[in-house]
């Protein structure tokens, strides 16, 4: 069981060298929060993949970006700010269901987490659920900068490029830190076990 201690720290300090390629890793974890965490009951259906199926399951929602869902999280391991290393804290965002190609869709900025996140599976301290890894792999990161994030996804079954931005009109007036972001999948391709 991991506890809770994480935060969320400036994009841009991340992104010194705008542009530069590294090689770092990623994960894709699906996170089902306990029912005692469900919003209330006025909602909207969230079709789309969960757990690495389809569904048709009717998900109450009062504000997606803010009510704890069972939803996936997106890890990504920051570039080296020195050349040496990949980041110690994986930037971290919650994706309430997988984007089929070309797709944009929003998702929403979560706290960093710590690198144990990318290899982790099991429950989570505190009764916020249990975690199963859907992905893991490499990641390539690509034209980047503290509003605009771009990376290639090289996992065992999934290859993707995304492109994570903070939408043009929030840009004015937020920070890289906003909650809310577009996801791109520009490429989404996932290998069917054979």
């Amino acid at each position: 069981m991991i506890s809770r201690t994480y935060r969320r720290e400036p994009l841009e300090s991340h992104f010194m060298i705008a542009n530069q390629r590294n090689e770092c890793r990623f994960a894709i974890l699906w996170h089902s929060v306990p029912p005692t965490q469900s919003p209330g009951s006025e909602g909207e259906s969230l079709l789309g993949q969960t757990g690495g199926r389809e569904s048709s399951e009717v998900v109450q929602v009062q504000n997606p970006l803010l009510a704890r869902v069972s939803h996936f999280d997106l890890l990504l391991q920051p570039p080296p700010r020195n050349d040496l290393e990949c980041g110690e804290a994986v930037l971290t965002w919650e994706v309430l269901r997988l984007p089929l190609e070309g797709e944009v869709i929003q998702v929403k900025r979560l706290a960093d987490h710590r690198l144990i996140y990318l290899d982790f599976e099991g429950e989570l301290s505190e009764n916020r659920g249990h975690v199963t890894r859907w992905e893991a792999g490499h990641l390539i990161w690509d034209n980047c900068s503290a509003n605009h994030l771009q990376a290639l996804l090289f996992g065992e079954r999934l290859t993707a490029k995304l492109v994570l931005e903070i939408p043009r009109h929030y840009e004015l007036t937020n920070s890289g830190n906003d909650l809310r972001w577009n996801l791109t999948a520009e490429m989404w391709q996932v290998q069917q076990p054979s």
